[in-house]
């Protein structure tokens, strides 16, 4: 047996020796060019000097057939260098064009370079400078060349080169990043997108002035400047999602059941939400649903909230600043309901029925809810459509989430108090959390499975509170099925003729056997 020493010098050899066998090729170019024994080994194989390396397709086919293998010693040294493909494919991605030996067009390989870099990099500029000195020099007098900032406006920048003789005025200007004119209004794109990246993190100029401040970074644009971008940001987010509504309204009008009509009837869902937690938000939105593509079709928002008319009230009202104010605000006043928090959603659903029609030619005949019956009573009052009347249909996943919501309300309620058989509600093999999910899961299944089936659907919900309850002296599986009961499997499995095999008998009541068994 040989010692340990040996036995590691033979581990660590099989581990260098691992290689690339997908692509034999290598991590930097002076490996690709590797010259062992007056030899060159190029792409994992063996190929005459560099001088002799191909220049054409034909060539190097012949090349690759002509080469002999490698000896251990080249292998060994090849692999030292060697990466795995798909490190290789992810690190040097544009390497197989600049490196191969087969023959690439030069434009190819120039398209392939310039497009391995594109966006935006952060460089320290002390860096930056420190190598365009020593790098560059002047095209005009061969002097040394510096990096100037000539102007900054938030995160953007216009750079130049300026030669650093006495004698030679030359300089080169140029932006870091691309500029959008707007108008006579020249705007750094690099503004534009940190204020739409703090948009869609749910920050403001505030948190981009940390960000800017922790990273070394220039401040970012004014606050007038950032309501500026954040305006232009809502007009082109407005737009699409104009197009995404009518696009989707346009499939649900195609899938709508009653295609010959020109206004057709669909089911959507409504529901709202609020800019805090509860009913005391300023700010309400809602959204009508498409049943079918499951996409929004319109939305509505109501605000209790005008900052601008808070303001002009502690002012005086006869001022002329006052009324020329006046004047312009009745366009852009946020101030839209007035009421309770909890009435908004109505309201805007209300809103949404009531221009269905104009808008899409739909009519929203069937009302999905989360058991709020305020928003329906107001739409179904109001009559959008004359004689034909809006059905209000339950959301299964909302009555199933207060199902388990009572439940859960119960065994709070009952926390700490013993029942008839001096237990406690909860505990182990009791009313669990865990119990209530699954009570909670199978009561969903139980009103999904049986959508047209009214007399099944209540079988199927009490089924589930009687086999929880019973025992083994008391069962209670009348109403179970035998496809996922336990007990109605054994009972079968036990009337089966005594002549089947044990194996045969457990085959045929495991058959029924769900994946999920209550």
């Amino acid at each position: 047996m040989p010692s340990d020493k040996k036995r590691r010098g033979k581990r660590r050899a099989t581990i260098a020796f691992h290689g690339n066998v997908y692509t034999k090729k290598a991590k930097t170019r002076d490996v690709v060019g590797l010259e062992v024994n007056d030899e060159v080994i190029c792409e994992g194989k063996n190929v005459q000097p560099q001088s002799q390396c191909s220049t054409t397709k034909d060539d190097s086919k012949s090349e690759s057939k002509s080469a002999t293998p490698p000896t251990r010693s080249e292998m060994k040294l090849h692999d030292m260098y060697a990466v795995s493909k798909k490190e290789y494919e992810a690190d040097n991605m544009d390497s197989d064009s600049e490196y191969s030996c087969d023959d690439e067009d030069d434009d190819d390989e120039q398209a392939v370079t310039s497009q391995a870099l594109h966006g935006y990099r952060l460089i320290d500029v002390d860096i930056l400078n420190s190598n365009i000195s020593s790098q560059l020099s002047c095209s005009f007098c061969q002097g040394n060349v510096s990096l100037f900032e000539v102007e900054r406006k938030g995160l953007g920048s216009k750079f130049a080169f300026m030669c650093e003789s006495r004698n030679c005025d030359s300089q080169q200007d140029f932006p870091s990043c691309p500029i959008i004119q707007e108008g006579n209004v020249s705007v750094y794109s690099v503004n534009r997108h940190s204020a739409f990246a703090m948009r869609c993190v749910g920050g403001d100029r505030s948190e981009l002035v940390t960000f800017c401040g922790i990273m070394g970074l220039p401040k970012p644009v004014a606050s007038s400047s950032f309501s500026h971008i954040n305006a232009t940001i809502q007009k082109a987010a407005c737009s699409v999602q104009k197009q995404s509504m009518e696009d989707a309204a346009t499939i649900e009008h195609c899938l709508a059941e009653d295609a010959t009509e020109e206004v057709r009837n669909i089911e959507i869902s409504v529901d709202g939400t609020y800019m805090t937690r509860g009913h005391s938000s300023n700010i309400g939105v809602s959204t009508a649903i498409g049943v079918k593509t499951g996409k929004i079709i319109d939305t509505g928002a109501r605000s209790k909230l005008c900052k601008s008319c808070e303001y002009w009230q502690r002012q005086d009202n006869t001022s002329a600043k006052y009324l020329k104010w006046r004047a312009r605000h009745a366009d852009k006043c946020t101030l839209t309901h007035e009421g309770s928090s909890g009435s908004m959603e109505g309201e805007i659903a209300k809103e949404m029925f009531a221009r269905s029609v104009e808008q899409y030619n739909l009519r929203y005949t069937s009302f999905i809810g989360d058991g709020d019956t305020s928003s329906f009573k107001k739409v179904f009052d109001s009559k959008p459509y004359g004689d034909v009347d809006v059905q209000k249909l339950e959301c299964v996943g909302h009555v199933q989430k207060r199902m388990g919501k009572r439940l859960r309300d119960v065994k709070k309620n009952a926390r700490g108090k013993k029942l008839s058989d001096g237990k406690v509600l909860g505990g182990r093999g009791r009313l669990t959390d865990t119990e209530i999910n699954k009570i909670q899961a199978y009561y969903g299944n139980a009103i999904r499975g049986n959508t047209n089936n009214l007399v099944g659907m209540r079988s199927a919900v009490w089924a589930i509170f009687f086999h929880k309850l019973s025992t083994d002296t008391k069962p209670l599986h009348h109403f179970c099925l035998i496809q996922w009961c336990p007990n109605k499997q054994r009972l079968q499995a036990h009337l089966l003729p005594s002549s089947i095999p044990t194996f045969c008998q457990r085959l045929s009541w495991r058959r029924f056997a769900p994946s999920s068994k209550i």
